[in-house]
């Protein structure tokens, strides 16, 4: 393997390591004016984008509903599930985030809060609604006051790192073996 092999080995580790890394996303939302229960949500999703433009695979939810912690996303991002049955009810959700209003689709974004309690966020057509598992689950028609996309962290992945200490290690044995055979031929 020559010198310039092992670049662009390594050019090749980096590039795709820059696409590993996640994206963040802090959402807040409030009830809409007039309806009967108040909600307060606050959450920090992180996902991938999902091969449509602007569209993305919510895969971790952290943060609260009413001061109650979420504690996970439901899984399978991009695909239409359904929640466990509790008293009857389930609750259809495929957790892609669309970063234009109304950024949820039909099946929105499930997720699961510390007390047991099934939830997502979800848009008819006409309205965006926070559904929460009860018996029957109820429906709140809400507004999303915030969506922002933080700052990336200062400190990259553990994918990233990986990826980046392959790449050098290569760079490093193929020096040593130049180094070598320099040595031997004089």
């Amino acid at each position: 393997m020559t010198l310039r092999h092992a670049l662009t080995l390594v050019a090749l580790l980096l590039f795709f390591a820059s696409g590993a890394m996640a994206d963040g996303f802090d959402l807040t939302a409030t009830s809409t004016a007039g309806d009967t229960t108040s909600l307060n949500i606050s959450l920090v999703l992180t996902g991938s984008l999902s091969g449509t433009p602007g569209v993305y695979d919510i895969t971790g939810i952290t943060g609260t509903v009413n001061g109650v912690n979420v504690t996970s996303a439901l899984p399978g991002a991009g695909t239409i599930l359904d929640s466990p049955v509790v008293n009857g009810w389930y609750i259809e959700y495929d957790n892609l985030l669309n970063l234009s209003a109304p950024y949820f689709d039909l099946y929105g974004l499930g997720f699961q809060l510390a007390n047991g309690t099934y939830a997502n966020l979800y848009y008819n057509g006409y309205d965006l609604y926070a559904q929460l598992g009860d018996n029957p689950p109820f429906q709140e028609v809400v507004t999303v006051t915030s969506l922002v996309d933080p700052p990336p962290p200062s400190v990259p992945e553990p994918g990233t790192l990986g990826l980046l200490s392959v790449g050098l290690l290569a760079l490093g044995a193929l020096v040593a073996r130049k180094q070598v055979v320099l040595t031997a031929s004089r």
